[in-house]
């Protein structure tokens, strides 16, 4: 009995001994947690500094390494969102979601995402459940409110005036209201008054500066129709007068289709009906524009982008035109202002030189720069834009007996700058102003200033 007592004694000890020697289960993961917080401060480090690439990588390794793994593909969504990817974005708040559904970042980034596709049906439900779940999340009930505030009626007040040194004068009124019919489709319909004023006008034997009045009526509707695709159509009528005194109607209105093929391509096709305003000649001729383009553009990283953009346009005169755009985009990858910086080339034919008020050079050939400065300040309630252009531009001359346009000018140069403001949530201010001699800018050509205003009232 003794000697059984004696071994018990002994066992006890030597595996208190053991259990000293050996590390407890865990006992490494304060070290571990160390170096998954120290990874993850990288990770947002890198995204602080816009260094998308870096950080989509160095989230991918801690992914493969199993460090934190729920932590870094968070973080690899948040880099999706930054840079335009939201689809895969909101897919990897999903993938967060499922792995840990109280992860309050990941519903709220896989709501906002869904939000920015235009994917409102299932967006406003799940922003009120996430309310639901979170009363006290700022960022939740901030994101339910926007979300709502989309869904409201709007109403939009936009005067626009347009001088070009030709003695051309264009002034504009639109009055627009739009409501929601269900969560992703919205139905606006717009009046608008132009008043066109120039020098002369071929015909005008009148007292002063001939002016002519149009009026359009517009009506259309845009959705969302199913994940990568979105659609736009307006239809209605225009009224114009002629030097006369005599009305014309005719039907104008356009149509886009847009196809995010790939997180990072994009196909954008359109056509249009619209009439030539920005002279009393035209006006007076009433010329008017059909066309049909595709627009693709390629984001092959989150600083460069590619673009495309074919056109073909038939005039009321008979005459027809087709174009071409390519273009290499840059933007920086620091967190702000965002400076953007382009290289574009454009050519451009039309079939006949035809004297009827718009510039129809047998052959057109531009080349520019282009830089952008943009910023938001106070969480996107204020917005600007810079922009500037440089280049040449090369065309023939127009015969123009009739109605002036606008002569070779081979050097290309042109500005706007643009601010936004959007105060009490409901409420937003736009006001814009261009200068450039840029002589597709406008149908006759010349070099044109253009500025004005749109005040928009979510009801």
């Amino acid at each position: 009995m003794k000697i059984r007592v004696v071994i018990v004694a002994l066992t006890a000890v030597l595996g208190g001994f053991a259990a000293l020697a050996r590390p407890a289960i865990g006992a490494d993961e304060p070290s571990a947690d160390l170096e998954a917080q120290r990874l993850l401060a990288q990770g947002k480090d890198l995204e602080a500094r816009r260094h998308w690439d870096e950080a989509d990588a160095h989230y991918l390794k801690m992914e493969k390494a199993h460090i934190a793994p729920i932590q870094a593909h968070l973080g690899r969504a948040r880099v999706k969102a930054a840079i335009g990817d939201h689809e895969q974005a909101r897919l990897f708040y999903i993938d967060v979601n499922r792995a840990d559904p109280t992860n309050v970042e990941a519903r709220v980034g896989g709501v906002r995402e869904a939000h920015a596709l235009g994917l409102d049906r299932q967006a406003l439900p799940q922003s009120d459940t996430l309310v639901l779940d979170h009363p006290d999340s700022a960022e939740a009930r901030a994101l339910q409110k926007e979300i709502h505030l989309a869904q409201q009626p709007r109403l939009e007040f936009a005067p626009t005036l347009q001088e070009d040194n030709g003695g051309n004068r264009l002034a504009s009124l639109l009055l627009a209201g739009s409501f929601m019919v269900e969560p992703q489709t919205q139905v606006r319909v717009a009046l608008t008054g132009h008043e066109t004023t120039s020098e002369s006008a071929p015909g005008f034997t009148g007292s002063g500066d001939p002016q002519l009045d149009t009026t359009t009526f517009v009506a259309g509707v845009a959705s969302h129709l199913v994940k990568p695709l979105s659609f736009e159509a307006r239809a209605g009528a225009a009224r114009e007068e002629d030097l006369a005194g005599d009305d014309r109607t005719f039907v104008l209105g356009d149509a886009l289709l847009r196809w995010e093929a790939r997180p990072t391509l994009t196909l954008v096709a359109t056509t249009s009906r619209r009439p030539l305003l920005d002279s009393a000649a035209l006006v007076d001729w009433g010329i008017r524009l059909d066309s049909a383009a595709l627009d693709v553009g390629w984001r092959f990283t989150p600083a460069w982008s590619l673009e495309g953009y074919g056109e073909l346009g038939h005039y009321s005169d008979g005459n027809a035109r087709q174009g071409l755009r390519g273009g290499v985009e840059w933007r920086t990858t620091w967190p702000r202002p965002t400076l953007t910086l382009a290289g574009v080339a454009r050519l451009m034919r039309y079939n006949d030189d035809r004297d009827y008020g718009y510039l129809d050079p047998i052959r057109y050939d531009q080349e520019y720069f282009r830089m952008r400065l943009t910023d938001e300040l106070n969480g996107g309630r204020f917005s600007w834009k810079v922009e500037g252009t440089w280049g040449r531009q090369a065309y023939d001359e127009n015969d123009a007996p009739r109605s002036a346009v606008a002569t070779p000018d081979s050097p290309v140069h042109g500005g706007s700058g643009t601010i936004a403001w959007r105060f009490a949530d409901r409420y937003h201010l736009e006001a814009y102003h261009l200068r450039t001699n840029d002589a597709l800018e406008t149908a006759p050509g010349f070099p044109v200033r253009r500025s004005g205003l749109a005040f928009r009232v979510s009801l």
